[in-house]
């Protein structure tokens, strides 16, 4: 009697949902799970990537320890990232090049004329405004375009609108490919060299993802 109260302590102990807590706290995609129908803990693994989904299992009964299973789960993880993809922060779209819309008022999607109005003077300026990816940062901002510097001529101000987005749009999109090459190889570094190392380097690359961005700028225009 006192031998089986010793074997259920020492997996208690064994299997400590406390600690199991604490050492996949820091896994991206790996979580402690409660199988309601089995009545088992285990470890979940769960990867949602636009149409890409998957939901595994690892029931702690089928392992030796805590250890063991983690393994099979970031095993797995890491499969379906390459299926799937890598977490998104980590990875860039192409921007799409600007378009003609004959409904604007421009002719051109996302170009409009905005008016700002100056209270204090009781004045107003009249800018030609727009979003465009900034290649140097990878940001996306606003840019306006006064026009007043162009004579209050429109088309003017649009013509010249169109040739600055259209120039980052290229130059950005040239970018994105590098940076995600440079993430991607950093991240399966981490995922099938040392698999305890993956989820810091994750947060490394969403921490430092300018750095990253900006290595990637200097490749492009050398």
């Amino acid at each position: 009697m006192q031998e089986n109260k010793t074997r259920n302590n020492s997996k208690t102990e064994k299997f400590s949902l406390a600690k199991i807590r604490e050492d996949i706290s820091n896994f991206y995609n790996i979580t402690l799970t409660r199988h309601e129908a089995k009545r088992l803990d285990g470890l979940n693994v769960r990867i949602e990537r636009s149409d890409y989904k998957v939901t595994k299992f690892f029931s702690f009964k089928d392992f030796v320890d805590i250890d063991e299973a983690l393994r099979a789960a970031i095993a797995c993880r890491n499969e379906h990232y390459q299926q799937a993809g890598y977490p998104s922060f980590l990875t860039r779209s192409i921007v799409p090049d600007i378009s003609e819309c004959a409904l604007s008022g421009t002719g051109w999607s996302g170009i409009r004329i905005r008016e700002k109005k100056d209270s204090r003077r009781k004045t107003s300026r009249r800018h030609v405004s727009f979003s465009c990816p900034v290649p140097e940062t990878g940001r996306i901002t606003t840019k306006d375009i006064s026009l007043q510097k162009h004579n209050d001529v429109v088309d003017h101000a649009v013509d010249n609108a169109v040739s600055i987005k259209r120039e980052s749009i290229e130059l950005y999109n040239q970018i994105v490919p590098i940076y995600n090459e440079l993430a991607t190889k950093s991240v399966e570094a981490a995922c099938f060299t040392e698999l305890r190392t993956l989820n810091p380097t994750l947060q490394f690359l969403k921490t430092n993802s300018q750095r990253l961005w900006e290595q990637a700028y200097k490749i492009a225009v050398k």
